[in-house]
């Protein structure tokens, strides 16, 4: 697993303590997104350097093609799905339900083996009802859904 330096892109093989990959999903939701890593690049590091030190976060993808916000942003993955345990957490974040007519396959496949290796799928906003079907019912950690009035 490598993780890209955010400074040089350069991997890093240093052990973070915490360590997590996003899915996102057709149509996901930008600021639901941003403000996850958000919190996490603030954790991961001292002195606003924004150094994956601490907690080290990925994007993965079945493939490098751009995925598509809600808004219109889009956001490249930066690696391919690999080991399903390579990550303490992978998280999968949704948008608007439209999108889920577009999900590859192959992403809810990836899902199903972090949860059939025993990993911990998180799912934030409709990525929750992405995730929740592909994990079982027993093991299932963490889903949210934020809503916005």
């Amino acid at each position: 697993m490598a993780f890209l330096n955010y400074k040089s892109n350069a991997p890093s093989t240093v052990r973070a303590d915490l360590s997590v990959a996003f899915v996102l999903l057709p149509d996901f939701t930008l600021s639901t997104f941003s403000g996850f890593v958000d919190a996490l690049r603030i954790a991961a590091d001292e002195a606003d350097r924004s150094r994956q030190l601490h907690c080290r976060w990925t994007l993965l993808g079945v493939d490098h093609a751009p995925v598509r916000s809600s808004c219109g942003v889009v956001i490249t993955p930066w690696e391919t799905f690999g080991d399903p345990l390579a990550f303490d957490y992978t998280v999968v974040v949704g948008g608007l339900v439209r999108g889920h007519e577009r999900i590859d396959k192959r992403i809810l496949s990836y899902l199903r083996q972090v949860d059939e290796s025993r990993g911990s799928l998180v799912g934030v906003c409709t990525g929750s009802l992405c995730a929740g079907p592909c994990g079982s019912d027993e093991r299932i950690r963490m889903l949210c859904a934020l809503a916005t009035p």
